[in-house]
């Protein structure tokens, strides 16, 4: 028993640490990338909430209310605008830890470690919207709900239906999944998953999904339209099916191929050797991740945001293979580990030469690197046959995949800095689901200083934006207390500041000096080329389309104007 405690205190001290490190990378430098269209538009309408201004909660509700809390609380900030999902994404950890009598306990902890750094789930964890609650809201409600938590279970529910329309391409996978979990299953009594519980434990669940609903649906009631977001969402969902917008595919694909290499090979493994295992979890993942993929692949409406449904089952596969790796291999360790290290080495010294051919300028040089590259590959599969002869395959397969595994690991942290928006071209990422306003900073402080100048504050001037819809650009221009939003200029005023499209030149009775910002920008990623598809994943380095705004200052208001 002593033993069974001081186990149990390890695990759940490993599970905090795990935590802990998922809050930091959502959290570090949340305000480096400024919100895109989609961030700033549900932004914007909690901002509207908090203002007390009647506004439309939309199909993101708990989402809009909960930040419209933070900022009456606070102020109306990036930081704010994303601490929601970042902490909703961060108690994704909960998952296996509730999960993993069914998963295994270092399965469980493989996976929390997933979870934590996988590049996809940082990425939506760090921008504003309802996918985070979405997931966890639906995952934990499903594993506690396993675990008979019912009254957990019903809160976590609630959350869920509140998120919105991101929660239906999960919610529907969910359901199928179990039906034909279910129906194959219904042979089997030995080690099948309950799935029906005791009808006492359904008041629980009712109880605190109605109360959850209530409370955070409505905010006390004080916002009762908040409820309705959950049937707005649905009806949004159904009709992402009608858009007929195929193009999203290619980006999920892409987002799977360069961002999610190592879930995708132990996926691919797992199901390959796995579909052989009797084992209850597995059969279930692999149900879980057939239908996943069929509804995010083929859901039109979508962007790259939905394949953070997928990456879920894909992430119990390949924690239970590496798991079943470190197991299958503890009685040849010494051989395994010295295999993956020379093997580590020379990915590295291979990689190294293959990032260096787009930047060399002569063919010597080129064909230097490919012989480098080439040379790698021939020596890995050298030293995987030597040790086959000189050990035995087992050890020898083991090998090369644990240091296939600690390469892949590498390349996922790098590729986790940059779509958490922290590398050098944070614009340049698949994860960024929308352009953003690049140049916010430098117009926000232009206008500032113009408004300081003449009035003596940083927020008084007064502003008219003539023709551009953008919610980057309303929230960029929130703390200006005195901007108007028209679709045209009339030729009696004379504003100090006008913010129209780059094309536009004004036609007023004042003059005016413009000055041009980038209002959007984000890589042409129809018009890459194989090797600019090579290029960005070695440098980040893209070819943009940018929007440009021109910000107009009457010219009375510059120093030494007459």
């Amino acid at each position: 028993m002593p033993a069974m405690k001081r186990k149990l205190k390890v695990e759940d001290a490993i599970y905090l640490v795990i935590l802990m490190v998922a809050l930091i990378v959502r959290l570090v430098d949340l305000t480096v990338v400024p919100l895109t269209d989609l961030e700033a538009g549900a932004a914007l309408r909690a901002l509207d909430l908090a203002q007390g201004h009647v506004a439309l909660v939309g199909t993101q509700p708990l989402y809009v209310l909960l930040t419209s809390v933070l900022f009456r609380l606070t102020s109306a900030s990036e930081l704010m605008a994303r601490l929601v999902p970042a902490i909703f994404g961060s108690l994704l950890i909960i998952l296996p830890y509730a999960a993993r009598k069914y998963i295994g306990w270092l399965p469980g902890i493989l996976l929390a470690i997933i979870i934590a750094l996988d590049p996809g789930m940082v990425a939506v964890s760090r921008q504003a919207g309802s996918v985070p609650i979405a997931v966890t809201g639906l995952l934990l409600a499903a594993a506690f709900y396993l675990n008979r938590h019912m009254r957990l279970a019903g809160l976590f529910a609630s959350f869920a239906l509140l998120a919105g329309t991101d929660l239906w391409i999960g919610a529907f996978a969910l359901l199928i999944s179990v039906l034909w979990y279910k129906w194959s299953e219904r042979r089997r009594q030995v080690g099948a998953i309950p799935l029906v519980q005791d009808r006492r434990d359904w008041w629980g669940f009712a109880v605190f999904l109605a109360g959850g609903l209530l409370v955070f649906g409505t905010l006390f009631v004080t916002v009762p339209a908040g409820v309705a977001g959950i049937g707005d969402g649905l009806i949004a969902y159904f009709s992402g099916w009608l858009s007929g917008e195929w193009a999203s595919l290619l980006d999920k694909l892409r987002v799977l191929l360069f961002y999610e290499p190592f879930l995708v090979v132990f996926t691919l493994i797992g199901l390959l050797i796995g579909l052989k295992e009797r084992v209850t979890i597995d059969r279930w993942s692999f149900r879980w991740f057939a239908v996943t993929a069929l509804l995010v692949l083929l859901y039109p409406g979508g962007n790259s945001g939905d394949v953070i449904w997928l990456l879920l089952p894909m992430a119990v596969i390949s924690a239970r293979k590496i798991a079943s790796i470190i197991t299958d291999s503890h009685d040849q360790i010494g051989a395994v580990l010295g295999q993956a290290l020379m093997i580590l080495v020379l990915i590295i010294f291979g990689w190294l030469n293959l990032s260096a051919i787009p930047v060399v300028q002569n063919q010597q040089a080129i064909s230097i690197r490919t012989i480098g590259l080439v040379g790698a590959v021939i020596l890995i599969l050298l030293i995987t046959i030597l040790v086959m002869w000189g050990w035995s395959t087992r050890v020898a397969l083991n090998g090369l995949l644990v240091g296939v595994v600690s390469a892949l690991i590498l390349f996922s942290v790098s590729a986790m800095v940059n779509a958490a928006g922290l590398g050098r071209n944070p614009s340049a990422e698949l994860w960024q689901m929308d352009g953003y306003f690049a140049e916010q900073d430098l117009l926000v402080d232009t206008i500032g200083d113009t408004s300081e100048q003449v009035l003596g504050t940083r927020d008084g001037i007064d502003i008219v934006v003539q023709g551009v819809e953008s919610p980057s650009l309303r929230w960029s221009l929130r703390e200006f207390r005195n901007v108007d939003y028209v679709s045209e200029l009339m030729l009696q005023g004379d504003p100090s500041v006008i913010i129209t499209p780059d094309n536009v030149e004004l036609n007023l009775p004042a003059e005016y000096r413009g000055q041009d910002f980038t209002l959007s920008q984000e890589p042409a990623w129809s018009l890459f080329l194989p090797s600019d598809w090579l290029k960005w994943l070695l440098t980040r380095d893209a070819l943009m389309d940018r929007v440009y705004i021109r910000s107009w200052v009457r010219l009375d208001l510059f120093p030494g104007a007459d």
